[in-house]
């Protein structure tokens, strides 16, 4: 009867043994991650899609023989036979790109991604995407984004961004997790952003995450490439606008990528009828390295201005500029718990000054400067429940100054410091798929320093194919 017992135990023990299947996805001609792919398992209900890190993770999978697969639009398909006994760490997939066929493009929503992402009036582009849809003079981020539903501007030549009613500074807009304050050109007809060193834009229109606040209508985050790791590669280009470069390759084990553009007019007119002082530039980067297996640190950085110097005829001179700069260290603690830790500094500048030699000289000097330490925990739970949470401090500069020959019309200086924790937690049953979360804010220079936003989303599934959204937050 003891010997029954024991080989009881050990069959429903070898029965309950459950693992853990983890990699990450990467082109092979670039080296560079690819988030949304599709992972499943043949012949089961386990699947999932890579994360923006091209990272995927299949948990509580019985020990056997699979067959894995992985799906991407415009790569070959990955399939490779695996034996889980163990946890499993897949070494780094490369997917092969491939041409699409001519007779016959099927186009078609990811079904896992519907059953695991909420899609509540959010929109992800890559760049290609973006620069497909038509514009005139050259492609921009802004002026595409216009064309979706939902967003409107406030003039036909304005990249602002309305959406869902608010005003175009209601948005926060992200660019490697940083916040630009100011990302127009041309006092907003064009926007900051090259599309040739883009990744990803993730546009949330409403029902925003825990881990975003601070505005009321919308979440913008771009995400920038990461670079060519396999090999040099440039390429250059001009357009009725401005002229514009893109430079990548490895670097030890990693790789970098800068882009940079600047409008032409005010040097191919110099000297003509038709010249007019003014020029903007962009230069745009990303370097990252592989310290271990687990671990990566990449830097990201921005830079653009505003130039209009019209001393001669009008005593006008006008400069307006942004730069950012953000340090990221990412670690992966197990196949289960990951880690980002991020300082960044960003900081808007406005000059303006007219008159400046005369009697009535008017200047006016502004600017915003903001350092943020940021850090996100995720941690996959099972294979249908996530936890997310995750702080951030800033160290906010404000200045403003008008003054009209010398004598001071406006003066503000306030350094308030604005703080956040947040935590979510995503259940995804059958039928339904639900995310609760809280975010509680931290600003020093109110009466009033704490608030409280709680958020919710629901997704209840009819079928494959139809479902119900709903999201609520303050």
């Amino acid at each position: 009867m003891y010997r029954y017992l024991i080989a009881l135990y050990t069959i429903t023990s070898l029965g309950l043994s459950q693992y853990n299947i983890s990699g990450f996805v990467y082109d092979s001609e670039t080296g560079e991650s690819l988030p949304g792919a599709n992972i499943f398992i043949s012949n089961t209900s386990y699947g999932t899609t890579s994360d923006l890190d091209g990272y995927f993770i299949i948990l509580n999978i019985p020990s056997d023989s699979y067959d894995l697969q992985i799906m991407y639009l415009g790569y070959e398909n990955f399939e490779k036979t695996i034996l889980v006994n163990n946890n499993y760490q897949l070494d780094k997939i490369e997917l092969i790109p491939k041409s699409l066929e001519l007779e016959e493009v099927l186009i078609s929503d990811s079904k896992l991604e519907r059953q695991n992402e909420f899609q509540t009036s959010r929109i992800k582009l890559n760049s290609i995407q973006l620069k497909r849809i038509p514009q005139v003079a050259e492609a921009d981020l802004f002026r595409s984004l216009q064309s979706l539903p939902g967003v409107l501007t406030q003039t036909d030549f304005s990249t602002g961004l309305v959406i869902r009613g608010g005003n175009t500074d209601q948005n926060l807009i992200l660019l490697d997790g940083i916040t630009v304050y100011n990302p127009s050109h041309v006092g907003g007809v064009f926007s900051n952003f090259i599309l040739d060193a883009i990744k990803e834009v993730d546009l949330q229109k409403g029902g925003f995450n825990a881990e975003y606040g601070g505005r009321l209508s919308a979440v913008l985050k771009v995400t920038s490439r990461e670079g060519n790791s396999k090999e040099f590669d440039g390429s250059a280009s001009i357009s009725a606008l401005s002229a514009q470069t893109v430079l990548e390759g490895p670097i030890h084990n990693g790789a970098w990528i800068i882009a940079g553009r600047r409008t032409y007019f005010d040097e191919l007119f110099k000297g003509t009828d038709f010249y007019f002082p003014y020029f903007f530039y962009d230069l745009q980067g990303h370097i990252y390295q592989d310290i271990t297996s687990n671990q990566r640190l990449s830097l990201s950085w921005y830079s653009g201005e505003d130039n209009l110097k019209w001393d001669d005829q009008f005593g006008i001179e006008a400069i307006w500029k942004n730069n950012t700069i953000s340090l990221n260290y990412r670690i992966f603690h197990s196949q289960q718990l990951f880690s980002n830790w991020m300082v960044a500094k960003s900081k808007f500048d406005i000059f303006f000054g007219l008159g400046r030699n005369s009697s009535n000289g008017i200047v006016e000097e502004d600017y915003i400067d903001d350092l943020t330490f940021r850090n996100d925990w995720t941690f996959f739970m099972a294979q249908n429940e996530q936890l997310n949470f995750g702080l951030e401090i800033k160290k906010l500069d404000f200045y403003y100054n008008s003054d009209n020959n010398g004598d001071v019309i406006f003066n503000l200086e306030e350094k308030p410091v604005e703080g956040s924790l947040y935590t979510k937690y995503k259940l995804n049953t059958n039928k339904l798929l639900l995310e609760p979360g809280i975010r509680i804010n931290y600003f020093d220079a109110t009466k009033e320093n704490w608030f409280v936003d709680p958020r919710l989303q629901l997704k209840y599934f009819i079928d494959n194919d139809r479902y119900f959204n709903f999201s609520i937050g303050q």
